[in-house]
Formats: C-alpha cells, structure tokens, sequence
C-alpha cells in the first residue's frame, strides 16, 4: 500500500505530515479491503477510474485514501464509483471534510473545500454511509485538520 498525495485543482498536494500522521489508520482501514480491490493512486485518479470504468471493471472494495482534492467534480466522481463497485461491495475512504463538527463547535468550510462534502456526495450519489468518523487532526496545517473516515456501500445492491 502506498500512502502519497497527489496534486490537484481543489486543494493541492496533502502535506507530508498529514499523511504522516494519517497513515497508521489508513493501513488499519485497508487492512479491512476484501475481495477484488482497486486502491486509487495518487495522481492521475481521475484518469484511473475513467480507464477502469471504459473496461467495465467491477471491484468488491475501493479504497481512497485524500483523493478528492485531486478531483474536479466530486459527483461525477462519486457517480463512477459506483460505476465499478460491485453489488455488495464497499468503499472505504479517509477524506478531507468540506463539512460538518468535529465535537468541539461547528465551523463554516474553508473556501477551497466548501462544497466539497463528501458524505453527503456519497449520500446523493446513492450509497449507504454505514460508518463516518468525523475527526480533526490538530497538528496539521488549518485546511487539511479535518477529515472524515468512511465505509459507504449501495443503498440498494444491483441486481443483473
């Protein structure tokens, strides 16, 4: 597994220390991945999924690992997700938050992540959250302290 950021329109490069700090929990949330996986790489994200959507692959679990920042739109991300996820299968991310508390007070996105909920982008998109762990990461750089763990599957399992 490869813990490394990309560069993107909306937000740039992840801080080394971020996935520093980050990288522990990451590997113990792959380390739940079952079946055929596709772990999202760093850089070229879109591209990947586009090529893997064009094959018409199909995967039991996607792991994402701070891609969103690499993405323009993230429902049309979200949308080709769900193009490769198997019936049953699962996505799990760590994401930068856009929105919501992390316990302590409630506070307004920062410009370049308003918008940019991925929670509620899964939820539009059709899947499940079944597990979300908002968090704050109080060593990092104030754009990138929030986040969010997820595990999210289909609100209703494809049928062929």
């Amino acid at each position: 597994m490869v813990i490394a950021a990309g560069q993107g329109p909306n937000g740039g490069p992840v801080p080394p220390a971020v996935l520093d700090a980050l990288g522990g929990r990451w590997r113990a949330v792959a380390a739940s991945a079952a079946g055929r996986v596709l772990e999202l790489a760093a850089g070229g994200v879109e591209e990947t999924v586009r090529a893997e959507c064009s094959r018409r692959a199909r995967y039991d679990t996607i792991l994402s690992f701070m891609r969103t920042p690499e993405v323009a739109d993230l429902d049309d991300f979200v949308a080709a997700l769900e193009l490769l996820l198997a019936d049953d299968g699962w996505i799990l991310m760590i994401e930068p938050s856009g929105s919501g508390n992390t316990g302590r007070r409630r506070r307004r996105p920062s410009p370049d992540q308003a918008g940019r909920d991925v929670v509620s982008a899964l939820r539009a998109g059709g899947f499940t959250v079944a597990d979300l762990h908002r968090r704050e990461l109080v060593s990092a750089p104030a754009r990138w302290r929030r986040y969010v763990e997820i595990r999210a599957r289909r609100e209703t399992p494809v049928r062929t």
